[in-house]
């Protein structure tokens, strides 16, 4: 039983969480890990991806963190959410 807790960042141009963990979710699953976790930011896609994008993901809210300045992005709330596998 494990948990793979995600914090990265990319430009949303270059957007490729939703393929990545549907990609990797079966491997996951394989070797015992059952839940993954990921920040996000209300409305921003720093610093993983916006809360819609990976509510559409199948991702769900388990603590809202605040608001936080964003390295020059501005603020943005702050969620921690988590998929079950």
């Amino acid at each position: 039983k494990g948990i793979i807790k995600c914090f990265y960042s990319n430009d949303k141009e270059y957007d490729y969480k939703a393929s990545l963990f549907r990609a990797t979710t079966d491997y996951f699953r394989s070797i015992n890990i059952n839940k993954l976790e990921i920040l996000v930011g209300e409305k921003s896609y720093y610093p993983n991806g916006s809360l819609r994008q990976f509510a559409k993901m199948g991702f769900e809210i388990i603590k809202e963190s605040g608001s936080a300045y964003l390295l020059n992005r501005g603020f943005d709330i702050l969620y921690r959410m988590a998929v079950t596998l």
